[in-house]
């Protein structure tokens, strides 16, 4: 878009009616794709859910864990502490 934007501003500039169209024209174009890219990410999960509810295919939703609990399959454990070094690892002079 940050292209487009440039193209069209040299066109103008250069006073090329032609090419500040086109430009023009593929700015509108990638400023409609973005929009509509925005609005499907939005609706996404919805309209899956809804083909899904359709076609009898049951959808597993993920539950959410409270706040401050392990997820399921957390297998993370607390920090342990340092090892402490072995006295043959240590030089006492």
């Amino acid at each position: 878009m940050a292209a487009s934007i440039g193209f069209t501003l040299y066109s103008a500039l250069l006073g090329n009616v032609v090419f500040t169209v086109t430009n023009s024209l593929m700015l509108v174009s990638a400023v409609v794709g973005q929009c509509l890219y925005w609005r499907n990410q939005r609706h996404a999960p919805a309209i899956v859910e809804a083909v899904a509810d359709h076609a009898g295919i049951p959808i597993a939703k993920p539950k959410r864990p409270r706040s401050g609990a392990k997820a399921a399959g957390d297998k993370r454990t607390a920090p342990t502490s340092r090892r402490r070094r072995s006295s043959a690892n240590t030089n006492s002079q």
